[in-house]
């Protein structure tokens, strides 16, 4: 190509590298304004993130979970003819209140134990020593715990009032459900703004060894206890407490062959069928413990394996008011007793096993060959 030729073909091809320039300046302009939208874009949703996060960290009135139990938070709005419920149990053993300013707690500010009983809708403590409309809450518990008593928390919102805490040991958990009445009040022993009936479920029934212990509660059975008696362990102790009574009651004349149902309170198993040598005096009762111990002599286990059930059902309260109010109902404890047969009569039935392998079976053998 000769210089002309050259020279035409670069004017001709220089004004196309203009537009080039406003396309590649265009394009970053457009970038930029995509960033400016994302950029904004995203400082709103970070802003009404922090606006809903501050939303969310605010307390609210009502009762709601935590790790270690119930957390529950009254204010001027909240309604004492509504009562929120709680649960106290294994595992979730505290309750954790605030009553937020101006509201004060009751009854009788929550002082060291006391709390208000089942029927309490006054939060306030009145009548006598054996009415008196507020308990200490160790009345509900087993054994006299000494640490279990209303203490000052850190308050759930900065500055707002102070909280009140409650925590129950699993081992002053009860053999019964019990219930009591918390809550908050206008200043001066006013009325009751806010009401929260606590429910403490009562621990498990549990077997340990051969000693099965009893509990009532309605989440106390939820599977049946079971014991095995052998000749090396020929003896099981079955503990109903202060708080049960024993099942069947004709317990020494008597077995229950089949699981006990509630309102059961006789069996009609003849021990003689299992137990040729079975006498009453292999029953033994610890009148302090309420406990029963059940012994078979050694060289009295049966030939065959045996079944028996017994139990424990809750005993009515000694005011005869039956279950407190707001608690569902007892459940009974049953045992499913295994009675192991003698070795001997093992031992004997090995040897007729062998003796027919060796004796009987080549004889039968041999007439069948005839």
């Amino acid at each position: 190509m000769d210089s002309l030729s050259r020279m035409t073909y670069t004017e001709l091809r220089a004004p196309a590298a203009a537009p080039s320039r406003r396309l590649q300046w265009s394009s970053s302009l457009a970038t930029r304004r995509h960033a400016v939208v994302l950029v904004s874009f995203v400082c709103t949703v970070f802003l009404f993130c922090d606006a809903v996060d501050a939303v969310a960290a605010k307390v609210t009135p009502g009762c709601g979970g935590s790790d270690k139990g119930a957390v529950c938070t009254c204010d001027e709005t909240s309604k004492a003819e509504n009562p929120l419920t709680v649960i106290i149990s294994e595992g979730k053993n505290t309750l954790h209140l605030q009553c937020k300013e101006p509201l004060v707690y009751a009854p009788d500010l929550l002082k060291k134990k006391t709390v208000g009983n089942a029927e309490n809708t006054t939060l306030k403590c009145t009548g006598g020593e054996q009415t008196s409309s507020c308990i200490d809450i160790d009345q509900l518990l087993f054994g006299s715990p000494t640490d279990v008593h209303w203490t000052d928390a850190t308050p759930l919102e900065k500055a707002d009032g102070q909280s009140k805490s409650l925590t129950i040991p699993s081992e002053n958990l009860p053999y019964v459900d019990g219930q009591f009445v918390v809550g908050c009040t206008e200043k001066g022993g006013g009325n009751p703004k806010c009401r929260v009936a606590v429910t403490v479920k009562a621990r498990a029934s549990v077997a340990d060894g051969q000693t099965v212990t009893c509990a009532y509660g309605t989440s106390s059975n939820t599977s049946h206890q079971t014991v095995t008696l052998s000749q090396a362990k020929n003896s099981f102790t079955l503990v109903c407490g202060e708080k049960g009574a024993v099942l069947p009651t004709n317990y020494k004349a008597a077995y229950c062959s089949s699981e006990i149902k509630d309102g059961e309170d006789t069996c009609g198993g003849d021990y003689k069928t299992m137990l040729p040598g079975y006498a009453e005096k292999w029953w033994k009762t610890d009148a302090q413990r309420n406990s029963f111990a059940f012994s078979i002599p050694v060289d009295e286990f049966p030939k065959n394996e045996a079944n028996m059930v017994v139990g424990c059902q809750q005993k009515p309260s000694s005011g005869g008011e039956g279950i407190p109010e707001g608690v569902s109902g007892s459940t009974v404890c049953s045992v499913e007793v295994t009675i192991d047969p003698s070795a001997s009569s093992s031992i004997i039935t090995r040897v007729e096993g062998v003796r027919f392998l060796f004796v009987v079976a080549p004889t039968l053998a041999a007439i069948a060959s005839v």
